[in-house]
């Protein structure tokens, strides 16, 4: 799902969503885009590129819908979406959200396992890179 040439900082950034499917074959694609959004980059395995936009949108919306909802009962942690072909855990640290598109029967432990791990990397570049 990647658009021609990269460069360095979008390679970086790639590399880290790489690694989360290669931690966990369940995940068949992650997206990572601003929580209001914007796609900032994306991979998977069979999946349209046409699709980056349209996730990030769906699930920043999404992942408001479920802040507001659990608001009252304390903070936000995770959305998982569950759907007999497949399903989307979403994952947020400032304001970075990371949308893996899952197997059916996917090892959620495992996936957000690797959602965490990447993400604080993840966080770590932007903000690196927003400093430069």
């Amino acid at each position: 799902m990647e658009r021609g040439a990269l460069t360095p900082y979008e390679e970086k950034l790639t590399t880290r969503l790489k690694e989360i499917l290669q931690l966990c074959r369940d995940v068949r694609a992650v997206f990572c885009c601003t929580n209001s959004g914007l796609p900032i980059a994306s991979v998977g395995r069979g999946i349209d590129a046409s699709l980056e936009t349209l996730v990030s949108a769906m699930s920043a919306a999404i992942h408001r819908t479920a802040e507001r909802l659990a608001y009252p009962k304390g903070t936000f942690e995770v959305t998982i979406i569950q759907a007999s072909e497949g399903g989307l855990v979403l994952r947020e640290r400032n304001t970075i959200l990371l949308s893996a598109l899952v197997k059916p029967h996917a090892n959620l432990g495992l996936v957000l396992l690797a959602l965490d791990s990447s993400l604080e990397k993840i966080v770590s570049l932007i903000d690196t890179e927003d400093l430069e």
